[in-house]
This record gives C-alpha cells, structure tokens and sequence, in this order.
C-alpha cells in the first residue's frame, strides 16, 4: 500500500489544532515525527495501526481544517478498504498549511563558540 499523504490548511488556532491532530494520530497509531516550518506550515509523519482505523477518517474529517480533494479521496480508498486487505501499519504524512495575520515566528538561534 502506497502511503498516506494528507494536506489541509486551517485557520484555526495552531496550538489548540496541533494539540487535536497528535491526539487523533495517536489514538489511531504513532507520530514518528513533527516539524514546524515557522507558524506557516506543520508537517507531520506517522503510522496507522490497522486495528485502530476504525472511525478514524470521521475523527480527522471533524477537525477545524479544510482537506485537499487528494486527501480525502485517500482517506475514502483507506476507509473503504477491507481491514484484513490492509497491512499491520500504515505510513502516511499530513502536512498543514496555517493561515493567519500572525507575523513570522522568528527563533533566536544560540551563537556557538568555536
């Protein structure tokens, strides 16, 4: 099975969204990585266990986001997929895309001696 690649773009606010996303992905597998590109975007790797997809597409679909029509035709071939055809884990990735009138999150990067 090809994986995953979901994208949606909310303007929601991010923390209250990144906190929902991480606790749909987890009830339903593990969040293998996260990265933050400023407070414009969020990407976001994970795996499915096959054994807890159930009612997962609707707990996503109930997110404050709008999903690319990609994505959801993804979730719709995964949800319509018989469970025993499916492997143990599903890889997939989410990428967000904020939008807001926040100005860019700037990090101050240490100096390192040397």
């Amino acid at each position: 099975m090809e994986p995953l690649r979901l994208a949606a773009v909310s303007s929601h606010p991010r923390h209250d969204l990144i906190s929902r996303i991480t606790g749909v992905l987890t009830e339903s597998g593990w969040v293998l990585d996260a990265r933050s590109y400023s407070n414009l975007a969020l990407a976001i790797h994970f795996e499915l266990s096959r054994r807890q997809l159930p009612g997962m597409t609707a707990r996503l679909a109930a997110l404050p986001m709008a999903w690319s029509d990609p994505s959801l035709a993804a979730l719709s071939r995964l949800e319509g997929t018989p469970l025993p055809d499916l492997p143990e884990t599903i890889p997939g990735s989410l990428h967000i895309t904020f939008r807001h009138l926040e100005p860019d999150l700037r990090s101050e990067v240490p100096a390192v001696p040397g």
